[in-house]
């Protein structure tokens, strides 16, 4: 696992310095690890995925991103539940794309959604 963070670390250097093309596959190979070692439905997993999917929207591969963040969507939602905090995250990632791709009213159901989640979480703090 190690040599997966240490491949994380320097995709996420790589990814702050503009060189997406240098993170992603530093980031496949540690998703490769990551799903050998704890599984493909693992929350480690996700985050992987979602970073992933980060450098894909950079480098304007959308349909790449969307399959990496609705696979990460769906393992949030099954590990922490339709609710979680994350699982908004995710909501907002996806709506983002969709907003880069003019997907308008998919980017709205996502962030709408999102909104729910986040409210419903302050609701519960107040």
């Amino acid at each position: 696992m190690m040599v997966a963070d240490e491949m994380s670390n320097l995709a996420s250097v790589y990814y702050e310095m503009g060189a997406p093309e240098k993170a992603a596959p530093l980031y496949l190979a540690s998703i490769k690890i990551i799903e050998a070692k704890l599984g493909k439905t693992h929350q480690l997993t996700a985050t992987m995925l979602n970073n992933l999917a980060l450098v894909y929207c950079e480098s304007k591969k959308y349909k790449e991103a969307e399959a990496l963040y609705l696979r990460c969507l769906k393992i949030d939602e099954s590990a922490l539940g339709k609710d979680h905090l994350q699982v908004a995250v995710t909501l907002d990632n996806l709506a983002r794309l969709y907003m880069s791709m003019e997907k308008h009213n998919q980017a709205k159901q996502y962030r709408e959604r999102s909104r729910k989640i986040k409210q419903t979480a302050r609701d519960k703090t107040e």
